[in-house]
């Protein structure tokens, strides 16, 4: 019997308050120079890109030059809002002469503009202190803790200055009390909260118990209201407690169901599920069955009780195709749709990553359904205008498409994706799309569609500051190799000439060079009038060679262990069986599963042809390393941008250690995957940049 890793994998939650220090890199994107505590909060390069974006379209003109600049943007992938920094240091060897950085603190999405606004000094005296200190010895950590003091004591304090005036009488408090519930109807939160505060501390003291719990339950839906949800779960558990010692069924009813909403947006998840258990809802007489059964669905999913969850959103699903088809309702059946859809897409990468292709027909079931929920919430979003969510669901859709190897299909929805990606300014997402798109075209030789697609996007290359240097040349690389099979070797000379020069002036290693020389010299050697430049390239390509690829330099983080290698997966050969897994990233990330699954389906089907393999998906490279002799082999994800042979050789480092700590229980495997669970103690332990 196989052990089920999936409870293994989602004990770490995203922390309350996350801060990081991104550098942008000319030639390799942002750099992650240090964040704190050690903790994943999925994939931090690109939500760099965004965030550098961000500024360019929505902060400054494209053209102008860098000015530090605050502002803030919602993460609603992981519930957070980002307070950023954007910042610049002097460095003259770079484009303009100035190095953009952002400083970024990522906080619960309850907090007020004017509560961030409260991090801006220490965010500057970052920012500051950066400038004057070396990038590689720079800690965030100091100014993390100071930020994170000055929150505990902001909120510390306003729940400290509360008394009650010995003047205030008992009638007056009655009259408070009914202005507090009319402060309350009309969305007055803030008046109504400070008014009934005050009226809680005189019925309190004269012991009046029923208004007491009146009190307490208008106090705690304001602040549930106003996004306060630690502070609104002790007051709904407050009110539990009483209308339990009163016998009150309706106060009793509601307190526990809010209390594990609370719980569910505080991201403490045990308490919610514990008192969603509580709760008999076929018995409930006060409670919106829409949100219990949208709600629990969702703890159930973050608990991976996928079969479970997929019940009760469905059931929410239900019920919300019978109220009245105005935007509300139509917003929450999207994203019903799209969750049942996406619990559905992780089953099927579950069912990959513990079994390889051995239930590869259960998978693709969940496949088809995630497709068939994703469109219907697509039918919906469509209507709502709601285009960086559709964004996602297109590219989810290709993604489902790519899978089940309906490439047409797939291509359509990642067109879809980029072009209202490119309408409303969503570039990083358009430059994703783009370069899927562009694979995808490549490897069904569409090359007439992408020297369109890459022809239009260069003459608009400077609307697009923050593109990595790496990321044009093998825009250029690609839009050459399309020329060449057209044979249009001028222009195919002309975009190779370009990806050369921005290699030479960057003076970094690039993966493509080698290839790149090689074209250049086959176009040159269509014509005996060009010894001279052909010569100069063959050495060129000789000193590639045997200088090798990898850039040592770029391949250290102290932060990731395994860096360059973002996640490995382990399967045994003869069973199929996913041994072990590291993916701290893919645990957050949806948009991470399809990558995988397209790779793991193609290279379980190659396997036996080849000892290494590797395979670019969008942004990510995965790599495949196995020893003939051991019945086991690693897939690795990278950033694409990193060279095979360091993915390789940093492969057959992790592969080797795994069989020394686990050659026993691989050669006598059966079934049992518990002792190599211990792997990820090891995997912390490890510096790879020291090893190669």
């Amino acid at each position: 019997m196989v052990n089920n890793q999936n409870e293994m994998i989602r004990t770490k939650k995203i922390p309350d308050l996350f801060m990081f220090l991104a550098l942008w890199d000319d030639f390799y994107g942002p750099r992650i120079i240090d964040f704190y505590p050690n903790s994943t909060i999925g994939n931090i390069e690109d939500l760099s890109v965004r965030i550098f974006n961000f500024y360019q379209f929505f902060g400054e003109e494209p053209n102008l030059a860098y000015q530090r600049t605050y502002y803030t943007i919602p993460i609603t992938k992981i519930n957070r809002k980002a307070r950023v920094l954007f910042d610049s240091l002097v460095n003259p060897d770079i484009r303009g002469g100035k190095q953009p950085f952002i400083i970024v603190l990522l906080f619960p999405s309850f907090l007020s503009e004017k509560q961030m606004d409260l991090s801006n000094e220490t965010l500057l005296k970052t920012s500051q202190n950066f400038m004057r200190n070396d990038s590689e010895s720079f800690s965030i950590k100091s100014y993390y803790q100071e930020i994170s003091l000055s929150f505990r004591s902001l909120f510390s304090k306003s729940k400290s200055s509360l008394a009650l005036d010995e003047h205030y009488s008992y009638s007056v408090a009655l009259d408070d009390f009914k202005a507090g519930i009319k402060l309350f109807q009309t969305q007055n939160y803030g008046e109504a909260l400070s008014i009934l505060q005050k009226v809680l501390l005189k019925f309190e003291k004269e012991e009046h118990k029923h208004l007491v719990m009146e009190v307490l339950y208008m106090i705690a839906s304001i602040l549930a209201q106003k996004k306060d949800f630690i502070s609104a779960q002790k007051q709904f558990k407050r009110l539990r407690v009483l209308a339990n010692e009163l016998n009150h069924e309706k106060f009793l009813e509601i307190s526990v169901f809010m209390e594990a909403f609370c719980a569910y947006k505080n991201e403490n998840y045990t308490d919610a599920k514990r008192n969603f258990e509580k709760i008999d809802i076929s018995k409930s007489k006060h409670l919106n069955k829409l949100q219990y059964y949208t709600i629990y669905g969702r703890i159930l999913e973050h608990f991976e009780k996928n079969e479970d969850a997929l019940k009760y959103l469905i059931k929410a699903l239900d019920i919300s195709n019978k109220f009245d088809d105005d935007a509300s309702s139509r917003f929450q059946q999207a994203e019903l749709l799209y969750l049942i859809g996406a619990i559905n897409y992780k089953i099927a990468f579950n069912k990959f990553k513990d079994w390889g292709i051995l239930k590869r027909e259960e998978a693709l079931t969940h496949l088809d359904d995630a497709l068939t929920f994703f469109k219907r919430s697509v039918d919906v979003l469509e209507d709502t205008k709601d285009e960086e969510k559709l964004i996602v669901m297109y590219q989810l859709i290709g993604n489902v498409h790519e899978i089940m190897h309906a490439d047409t299909l797939a291509l359509d929805y990642y067109r879809r994706a980029m072009k209202i990606a490119n309408e409303n300014k969503f570039k990083d997402k358009f430059l994703r799309n783009l370069r899927r798109t562009v694979q995808m075209q490549m490897e069904m030789k569409m090359f007439e569609e992408n020297i369109e697609f890459l022809a239009n996007f260069f003459k608009n290359e400077e609307m697009y500051r923050f593109v990595d240097i790496f990321t044009i040349i093998h825009l250029h690389h690609q839009l050459a190799e399309c020329y060449m099979v057209v044979g249009d070797t001028e222009q195919a000379l002309v975009e190779l000439n370009k990806a050369h020069g921005l290699i030479k002036n960057s003076k970094i290693n690039h993966s493509e060079v080698i290839d790149i020389l090689k074209k250049i010299i086959k176009i040159y050697s269509l014509s005996s009038i060009h010894k001279k430049e052909i010569r100069a390239y063959e050495e060129e390509l000789e000193k590639e060679k045997n200088k090798g690829s990898k850039d040592l330099k770029f391949i250290q983080n102290r932060h990731q262990p395994l860096y360059p290698i973002k996640e490995i997966w382990m399967y045994s050969i003869s069973t199929g069986v996913g041994l072990y897994n590291y993916t701290p990233e893919s645990n957050i990330d949806n948009d991470l599963l399809g990558g995988f699954l397209i790779a793991i389906q193609q290279f379980s089907m190659e396997l036996s042809q080849k000892e290494v393999q590797d395979m670019v998906v969008g942004d990510d490279r995965y790599v495949i390393y196995q020893n003939k002799e051991y019945d086991f082999y690693i897939l690795g994800r990278a950033n694409s941008k990193i060279p095979l042979e360091t993915c390789k050789e940093l492969l057959s480092i992790i592969y080797r250690r795994f069989w020394k700590e686990y050659h026993q229980y691989i050669k006598n495997f059966q079934g049992n995957i518990t002792p190599f669970q211990k792997f990820t103690q090891i995997i912390e332990s490890l510096d790879l940049s020291l090893m190669i």
